[in-house]
């Protein structure tokens, strides 16, 4: 009796630190998402700013260019 309640003991003993290393990874892989998240979010308003960039220089142009021909 003692040994099966010992064995049963080990057993989720055995269970509970593969759970608690199931966990740890995925907090490491979250970590690592998260910086990768905030660089593609950072990446995005680097694009975005560039492109309204762009957009007034061609509106710029377009109307130079209009002024231009009329």
């Amino acid at each position: 009796m003692l040994d099966n309640t010992s064995l049963k003991n080990n057993q989720a003993l055995a269970e509970i630190k593969r759970l608690i290393e199931d966990v740890n990874l995925v907090r490491r892989e979250r970590v690592i998402f998260d910086n990768v998240f905030y660089k593609l979010e950072e990446d995005i308003h680097k694009k975005e700013e560039q492109l309204k960039k762009y957009i007034a220089i061609t509106i710029t142009v377009e109307n130079e260019k209009q002024n231009y021909l009329d």
